[in-house]
């Protein structure tokens, strides 16, 4: 792969990370790296594609303690896992405070945000139809 630096990227062009037809990511050196780097919003999250192939996005999300993510929808099925920390998903249905181990999937279109309890890596894919 190309130096992102080379470039002037955070990281190695998405026709690049994408191209392979199998991949091996390491969840705790891609969270490494996304704490270590910039951020253009204090006490904000960063996030970066894992993976996307067709109607599938994988991401890597990393909150610190008390950011979040306001009411949004997506159009497919979406999982959340934390990998790290504590975060808090609210739906319609009502709140579910979510640790390593858990995973919440919701159907296309449901409203949900996300709330960092604690500093969090957060594991996300989403399946489009």
């Amino acid at each position: 792969m190309t130096d992102p630096s080379q470039q002037g990227r955070l990281r190695v062009h998405p026709q690049e990370r994408f191209a392979l037809e199998e991949q091996r990511i390491d969840l705790r050196e891609a969270a490494r790296r996304l704490r270590a780097e910039a951020s253009a919003v204090p006490r904000g999250h960063k996030e970066v594609v894992l993976y996307r192939h067709g109607p599938a996005t994988i991401a890597l999300f990393h909150f610190e303690a008390g950011a979040g993510l306001k009411s949004h929808r997506a159009k497919g099925v979406v999982s959340v896992q934390p990998v790290e920390g504590r975060i808090v998903v609210a739906t319609p249905r009502g709140k579910q405070e979510l640790l390593p181990g858990a995973l919440l999937v919701l159907a296309p279109d449901v409203s949900h945000d996300v709330q960092a309890v604690d500093e969090s890596v957060v594991l996300v894919s989403i399946c489009s139809e």
